[in-house]
């Protein structure tokens, strides 16, 4: 999300922006992410991480730029690392933004969080209609009503954040929030209402030789789904080992079902690595309109 005084600042001359579409055929877009010797490099992480499967080492062959930007889409702690090791000591900066009402929250300098954006939005987070505790993940609804064409009004987003209720080393009042966990739908779920962040996996994926793409799709509270896409088939006991991993880093009975795919399409703009898609007779009904209470 570039901000207007960042168009203005381009209309003047002052910044060059080179845009590499994600619709583009990979190899072109390696070829335009060489060529564009970025200063700073503002990123899709699902995006960058087709590109860095593709072609491993890539961001070590680009010019080295002064500060990297994520967002648009939850930057996982394995992809993380994987950028820190080819671009070591450049600084990577989370931004949570939406096309409604542009961005969110901030990643601070001191590491601690993002800052929301509360002088210009209203943010809630909330659990069941209420107010989430601080610690609990909670889903964004927005009031913003800068936008020219409409105001949004306690808009419900999908996401699910989580309030630190933690004071900045950086001195500034506005509130913490820690990194997205993602879509509510993204998001996994048993059937005590507890979440499993499908976070506490991604390591263990990223490291296995040859895994190329994934996605996860959960079919039942224990029942889990995992399309996976490999440079060359390994060894049925090396998939039975992973599964048996991912079964016990899980735990609450969870099963997975791993399954060889040649590829795995996107199934819109962004690509979904994990996917909630429970049979209707057990997916807990959920209030998704948020009903403004009159002031006494």
């Amino acid at each position: 999300m570039i901000g207007d005084g960042f168009a203005l600042a381009r209309l003047l001359g002052l910044y060059r922006l080179t845009v590499v579409p994600w619709t583009l055929p990979a190899e072109e877009q390696l070829a335009r992410l060489e060529a564009s010797a970025p200063d700073v490099l503002w990123f899709y992480p699902t995006t960058l991480k087709s590109v860095m499967a593709f072609a491993p080492g890539i961001l070590r062959r680009i010019q080295r730029p002064r500060l990297l930007i994520s967002s648009s889409s939850v930057l996982d702690s394995a992809t993380r690392a994987e950028i820190e090791r080819d671009l070591p000591g450049v600084p990577i900066r989370e931004a949570y933004a939406a096309n409604e009402c542009g961005r969110i929250a901030a990643e601070c300098r001191f590491g601690h969080g993002l800052h929301l954006e509360d002088d210009t939005l209203i943010v809630e987070l909330l659990d069941g209609g209420k107010p989430a505790d601080a610690g609990a993940p909670g889903s964004v609804v927005l009031t913003c009503l800068d936008q020219l064409a409409m105001p949004f009004i306690r808009y419900e987003l999908g996401d699910l954040v989580r309030l630190t209720g933690a004071a900045c080393p950086c001195g500034r009042q506005s509130p913490l929030i820690d990194r997205p966990l993602g879509r509510d739908w993204e998001v996994f779920r048993l059937r005590d209402g507890g979440l499993i962040d499908p976070e506490i996996w991604t390591v263990l994926l990223r490291v296995f030789p040859g895994l190329v793409q994934f996605r996860f799709i959960q079919r039942r509270y224990k029942l889990i789904e995992g399309q996976l896409v490999f440079e060359a088939p390994p060894p049925a006991e090396k998939l039975e080992e992973l599964r048996r991993l991912l079964e016990a880093r899980v735990g609450h009975g969870v099963r997975f079902e791993l399954r060889l795919a040649d590829r795995i399409d996107d199934e819109g703009l962004k690509f979904r690595a994990f996917v909630r898609r429970l049979e209707e007779d057990e997916e807990r009904p959920r209030l998704r309109s948020i009903p403004h209470e009159p002031t006494p």
